[in-house]
């Protein structure tokens, strides 16, 4: 059974992707600084789940879904993402929310205007302001709380597992977009 929460980011992530056409996914994070690789982490996740034979329950997941573990210069990704020309992105990071380690939690893009999330120098703000004026208007902010962002550090448990079901729920969205609306996810 899942939680509250984890059905509340299940359920906004569902909520964001219905209707989309083309989805990339920009995984942000040093992995060399233990959690604070979270998101590049979930990406490369992702690029392995979409590179796995089709599932008995569903499809392959289509072209129009591009992965990109950006690491700490998610800025040197951006012209990736725009050539790229996604109807919606998901930018996944870590997020001090002060949660327990591996929280999973939406991050409204009006709330993070020059938010600098990770270690990546670039403000998060700056991001969602050059996808906007790339023309990509729909996006989307998905933090896990991080343990230890120590320099040598290794990823937690907590950050590995929560890492691993956001990069499932995704996969799950791209391979059977209206399945995994309409069931559990």
């Amino acid at each position: 059974m899942l939680e509250h929460d984890e059905l509340s980011w299940r359920c906004e992530l569902t909520r964001f992707l219905a209707g989309a056409c083309r989805v990339a996914v920009l995984g942000v994070g040093n992995p060399i600084r233990g959690d604070d690789g979270a998101g590049t982490y979930v990406a490369f996740l992702l690029r392995s789940f979409f590179r796995r034979r089709p599932s008995r329950r569903g499809t392959k997941p289509p072209s129009s879904w591009l992965s990109i573990p950006a690491g700490a210069v998610p800025e040197n990704y951006l012209s990736l993402v725009t050539r790229f020309r996604p109807t919606h992105v998901i930018v996944v990071d870590a997020f001090h929310q002060g949660a327990a380690p591996g929280t999973v939690s939406i991050i409204p893009t009006s709330s993070i205007e020059g938010l600098s999330l990770s270690s990546h120098r670039l403000p998060l703000g700056l991001i969602r302001d050059y996808l906007l004026l790339s023309g990509v208007p729909h996006q989307v902010y998905v933090g896990i709380e991080p343990h230890c962002v120590d320099l040598g550090a290794t990823m937690t448990r907590p950050v590995i597992r929560s890492s691993g079901k956001v990069a499932r729920a995704i996969a799950r969205l791209a391979r059977c977009p209206d399945q995994a609306r309409s069931s559990r996810i």
